[in-house]
């Protein structure tokens, strides 16, 4: 998993307590739900002085192409993908892969509505870990986003089988705002001492829309 996964190492040996200042692996462009393109995305980034970021729209690296990715100094490529594990919604954010690798054109969105509507996008048939196999072969990590809100009461239980299955990292510096704040199962303290336990790398990221 190369360069990424030394990287979110490095960034959780180092930068724990301020993760979230340093760090936003969690922004969205008007290529799905957000109200930012994806070079005002940039911006945004660079004007709260994050080190390192990502652009992470729903089911699509359109942004990716409407910017000069591999020469922008602190961006790192992302998505996130709507999914099902179990009887469970989640998010799955996955890093440091090739946006235009054919291996990923299976589990992107065929409509535009894949992208942005919240009906169409919960529906979404994705296998979880289809997908963690196909980023770790094309060299990323794989990272539950915003664990507070995942639909299950079992949070303990969710990670240790998202482990069993290649899950990289959780993201537990969030700022739970929004209808977040509402749609709520625990605590984020609970999701950052089960990231603790089950030996997975943190990330942070805001979901800028």
């Amino acid at each position: 998993m190369g360069n990424i996964k030394n990287l979110l190492e490095e960034i959780n040996k180092n930068n724990s307590e301020d993760m979230d200042k340093i760090v936003n692996f969690h922004i969205h462009t008007d290529c799905s739900d957000g109200s930012l393109t994806p070079q005002e995305a940039v911006e945004f980034a660079k004007d709260n002085g994050y080190k390192y970021f990502s652009i992470t729209d729903h089911n699509t690296f359109g942004a990716y192409d409407k910017i000069d990715y591999k020469n922008i100094e602190g961006l790192i490529v992302g998505i996130e993908f709507d999914c099902w594990y179990k009887f469970v919604f989640m998010h799955l954010l996955c890093y440091g892969i090739d946006p235009n690798a054919p291996e990923m054109k299976p589990f992107l969105a065929k409509t535009k509505a894949g992208t942005q509507k919240d009906i169409v996008r919960i529906f979404s048939i994705r296998d979880v870990k289809k997908i963690i196999e196909t980023v770790h072969s094309l060299g990323g990590v794989a990272v539950l986003a915003h664990p507070c809100c995942c639909t299950t009461l079992l949070l303990d239980w969710f990670y240790k089988e998202l482990k069993k299955i290649g899950l990289d990292g959780v993201e537990t510096f969030y700022p739970y705002k929004r209808h977040r704040a509402i749609i709520k199962f625990h605590t984020a303290k609970k999701a950052f001492d089960l990231a603790k336990k089950y030996d997975f790398l943190m990330t942070a990221g805001t979901d800028k829309h």
